[in-house]
């Protein structure tokens, strides 16, 4: 490449951002993601952002017993969410607890419309109590291209930390994507909120 040549990206970027309540169980909360694809394949999205752990559930009782049936269905539920990306031709980040062959993990995917996964990005913060005792801790904070935007993923407790927003600021991203649980029908508090603009 000519040393003056640069690399140009994209401004811009249509994401939708999916505000699906975790039911509880994995299958129930698939149907409900498949149903946002359709919704979003309407309206020009090209990136849907659904929130932390949805694929698995949001529950560390299956993880603490060492559910090997659970595990199993998290992996399914896995592979027919990269199904609804080849059927909508969305990308999406979509987060889930998944076994590792050491210890469980908190993370999201990033999968394009193809239905590959382009990488994945593990909680670095987890929090303390039986998060932290029970799922392994991220310590990377990778950059991905997303049709032609350099962008970053933060899951729900990182983004309350200066250094990983630093990071990916200095390293060029445009875009931070933020699955979270959420904290109820009210949102996040003002603390959270706050937060986030300021880093933003």
């Amino acid at each position: 490449m000519n040393r003056k040549t640069k690399l140009r990206y994209k401004d811009s970027l249509r994401v939708g951002a999916a505000q699906v309540i975790d039911t509880g169980d994995p299958d129930s909360n698939l149907k409900r993601v498949a149903d946002f694809f359709g919704h979003a394949s309407q309206k020009s999205v090209e990136v849907i952002c659904f929130p932390e752990a949805i694929i698995s559930c949001y529950d560390l009782d299956h993880v603490s017993e060492c559910d090997e049936q659970y595990a199993r269905r998290v992996k399914a539920n896995l592979k027919r969410v990269k199904e609804l990306c080849t059927q909508y031709h969305l990308w999406t980040v979509i987060g889930s607890v998944t076994p590792d062959s050491k210890q469980w993990r908190n993370e999201a995917y990033l999968i394009d419309k193809t239905g590959k996964i382009k990488g994945r990005c593990t909680k670095i913060h987890t929090l303390e109590g039986r998060e932290r005792k029970l799922l392994a801790q991220g310590n990377r904070i990778p950059i991905f291209h997303v049709k032609g935007v350099k962008a970053g993923i933060l899951i729900c407790n990182d983004q309350k930390y200066f250094e990983p927003w630093y990071i990916l600021a200095t390293r060029g991203c445009a875009v931070v994507f933020h699955p979270m649980w959420g904290n109820g029908p009210a949102g996040l508090n003002p603390y959270e909120n706050g937060t986030q603009m300021c880093w933003a």
